[in-house]
């Protein structure tokens, strides 16, 4: 763009909703094949899928220039690190079922239905919770940093008056 390649922008673009149109294509051949009898449940997911995306899409277009942009932003920057906690405890569990990684089962903590397991990541073992919990840590300590230390940094500094000297 910096040099005026409008082509160039075209591409980006191409690319981009290329690579979600086969995954997505990829992803729905995987749900049809996965099981015989499936098929219309597929559709029917693929239908609600299309019908939350018209409503989402309608939404933005009408409500678009009256939300407040940071805020939207913060929001969905708080559910893209939810859901990364999320994926990162369900690759730990994938990785010991694959037996690539130790398996240390913790058996005084609780246990959640395995569909909630799988949609909180949230697996009893040891690695899982370790890894899980340094990654929240991670994330607290970023906040602290942004919201506390970074605010009081860049508050400008105000001299206090010095008391009146007796004459």
């Amino acid at each position: 763009m910096s040099i005026g390649s409008t082509f160039s922008l075209i591409m980006v673009g191409f690319t981009a909703v290329y690579r979600e149109g086969f995954e997505t294509a990829l992803f729905y051949q995987a749900l049809w094949s996965f099981g015989a009898g499936l098929g219309v449940w597929v559709i029917a997911g693929l239908l609600a899928g299309l019908a939350a995306l018209a409503v989402v899409a309608l939404m933005m277009f009408r409500l678009g220039r009256r939300i407040p942009i940071k805020r939207f932003m913060s929001i969905a920057v708080g559910f893209v690190m939810l859901t990364s906690v999320t994926f990162l405890g369900n690759a730990v569990h994938a990785l010991q079922a694959g037996d690539l990684i130790a398996y240390h089962r913790l058996d005084n903590w609780p246990r959640l239905p395995i569909f909630l397991a799988q949609v909180t990541g949230y697996w009893p073992t040891l690695q899982s919770i370790v890894a899980q919990a340094v990654l929240l840590a991670i994330y607290a300590a970023g906040a602290v940093y942004m919201f506390v230390i970074r605010p009081r940094r860049q508050r400008p500094h105000t001299p206090v008056a010095a008391p009146l000297a007796a004459a």
